[in-house]
């Protein structure tokens, strides 16, 4: 079976140990094919400097006892990608990966990076790519400063670079922009996150007297940007490894409609207003070692017995009267397992899990919402609907108090095609990220908190 083609590139230039790093977390995956600028390159963008004259002679780069056969060019990272793709490749790249960079690229302004503008080039060419960046300190960028650790950022790119081989095309994504904290270890968690808005660097204005004289732009980190919550600035950090889905279409997500007529001078373009945060409720019930389960009407998918809490509701109020209206049992609530918040679906939408008990009752399970019902061992689930299986393990290990950040698609098992799930979503009216079954999902834990839980049915 032919290995997978892997085109490898960066904009740190073809000496970096970041690029060499790269080399051997792909190693094990496919076939490298790696191409680079033959000197630094960084803060190039997309650009096609037409001074470059494409001259491209053998290298080899190393890490860890192995070498690699090269090529190093007189060209721009995205150029680069141009010759690897049109020239030097025997085949089309199943995957670019362009990296490991010297310095984080967070925020909007990664249009100047030279990183994420060679995997940009690859997803213009159809090639799904993969832009690794490390955070040091910013003394350290461009300097290929051989004390840097790269084996944390050689985990994740290895990681995300065989998800992302074997995951296939996902809508509207052509690049994952991954950005490693720098105190990053193999254990460190991930978060798949938005860009900051606003520059991350901030430009200085020359120092010198005369226009004539020599004057450089500088850039010093902007201590000013607000981090927005969930953004890949804020997770980086924070300390957790930050995944970016890019695309190349530049278009503004808002309704043309409503620019054409405000540029038409009719009525000024307003935003839609936001919708009301959503707050949600579901219990874990175990009776002999199992875990009771509900398969749901209109996905036709097991979950746990929960649904949104009513106005004038406590949540534990909630929790037991959707117990009882799904399943038909009065349960008593134990202990609070934890918050799941999606802050980013749709205007947030924020999950209280409950571990309880069966205290009366009698299997009944509403047939406008539960086609069946049963009891599972947690150690043999089926497939489990919008991050449901963490939450049972985290109930069956005692987890109380947790507070979890939820970027939730379906689990790599769930038996269903994207087009099973867009029509799930054009029905139902989900966001379109919440059908993402192949990526990712992250989990960060706070120390636990006492609650007291006052909420009982049929006692």
């Amino acid at each position: 079976m032919t290995r997978p083609l892997i085109l490898l590139v960066n904009d740190d230039g073809i000496d970096s140990p970041g690029l060499a790093a790269a080399a051997a977390a792909l190693d094990p995956l496919g076939e490298l094919l790696i191409v680079a600028p033959r000197v630094q390159q960084s803060g190039m963008g997309r650009s096609f400097p037409t001074f470059n004259d494409g001259r491209i002679s053998p290298a080899t780069i190393s890490a860890n006892g192995q070498t690699w056969p090269a090529y190093a060019g007189t060209v721009s990272p995205a150029q680069a990608v141009l010759y690897g793709v049109l020239e030097l490749a025997e085949r089309k790249p199943a995957l670019v990966v362009s990296g490991i960079n010297y310095g984080e690229n967070v925020s909007t302004g990664i249009t100047a990076s030279g990183t994420v503008g060679a995997a940009l080039e690859a997803a213009m060419h159809d090639i799904p790519a993969l832009a690794v960046s490390l955070q040091v300190h910013f003394s350290m960028h461009f300097t290929n400063d051989a004390s840097v650790d790269f084996s944390a950022a050689t985990h994740f790119t290895r990681l995300f670079a065989e998800r992302w081989l074997h995951a296939g095309r996902l809508p509207d994504v052509d690049v994952l922009k991954l950005d490693i904290p720098a105190s990053a270890t193999p254990r460190t968690p991930w978060q798949v996150t938005p860009l900051a808005h606003g520059l991350y660097f901030r430009p200085l204005a020359p120092e010198r007297a005369n226009l004539d004289d020599e004057g450089r732009i500088r850039y010093e980190l902007n201590a000013t940007l607000p981090l927005d919550e969930g953004s890949d600035a804020r997770a980086v950090q924070d300390g957790v490894v930050a995944v970016t889905p890019l695309s190349v279409d530049l278009t503004s997500r808002v309704p043309l409609d409503h620019v054409h007529a405000a540029l038409d001078g009719q009525t000024p373009y307003t935003a839609p207003a936001k919708e009301p945060m959503m707050l949600g409720v579901n219990v874990v019930i175990m009776r002999d070692g199992k875990v009771l389960l509900t398969k749901r009407e209109d996905f036709h998918v097991w979950c746990l017995p929960g649904g949104h809490v009513d106005p004038g509701e406590s949540l534990a109020e909630a929790a037991c009267r959707e117990v009882r209206e799904e399943t038909g049992y009065a349960t008593r609530l134990t202990r609070l397992v934890g918050t799941y918040s999606r802050p980013r679906w749709k205007s947030g939408y924020h999950i209280v899990s409950f571990a309880g008990e069966i205290t009366g009752g009698t299997p009944d399970p509403d047939p406008h919402e539960v086609v069946e019902m049963g009891f599972f061992d947690p150690d043999d689930l089926p497939p489990l609907v919008l991050g449901h299986r963490q939450r049972i393990l985290d109930a069956v290990q005692g987890a109380a108090g947790l507070v979890v950040t939820e970027n939730i698609s379906y689990p790599p098992d769930m038996p269903y095609t994207y087009q099973d799930l867009y029509a799930v979503r054009d029905q139902s009216g989900l966001a379109r990220d919440e059908f993402y079954r192949r990526f990712f999902s992250v989990q960060e834990s706070t120390p636990p908190v006492q609650v007291e839980l006052a909420g009982t049915d049929g006692d």
